[in-house]
């Protein structure tokens, strides 16, 4: 029986593990800057549908509709936001995950391959 000291399948599976764990990162990275970009929407959203800090007046020739515009658009941006913040959640969770999985397999193969190197010694 031969064993590798770098068990090429192993390091093979290693790879696509770190593969797939940066993926998720970089996928949980980009939630969390669109979540960040449209928080700052809705913040500038909100700050101009707020009567009192807009020319929504009758004179300037916004008036209700406008705001009502403005309120859409702030729904719509908040509903947006929790989408993205669902999404971040889930892709957290699915890291956590893949995590607790790798950390397994590799205490599964670290136990397997200590046992292996002590029936060879023994």
């Amino acid at each position: 029986v031969l064993h590798f000291i770098a068990n090429p399948e192993a390091l093979a599976l290693k790879e696509v593990e770190d593969a797939t764990l940066l993926a998720v990162t970089a996928e949980r990275d980009s939630l969390a800057a669109q979540v960040a970009r449209l928080q700052a929407s809705l913040a500038a959203a909100g700050a101009s549908s707020d009567p009192s800090r807009t020319s929504a007046s009758p004179e300037s020739g916004q008036g209700a509709a406008g705001v009502r515009e403005d309120a859409r658009q702030v729904a719509v941006l908040e509903a947006e936001k929790v989408v993205l913040q669902r999404q971040v959640a889930e892709v957290e969770k699915r890291e956590l995950r893949l995590k607790e999985v790798f950390k397994e397999r590799i205490q599964v193969r670290r136990i397997g391959s200590s046992g292996v190197v002590s029936q060879i010694h023994g």
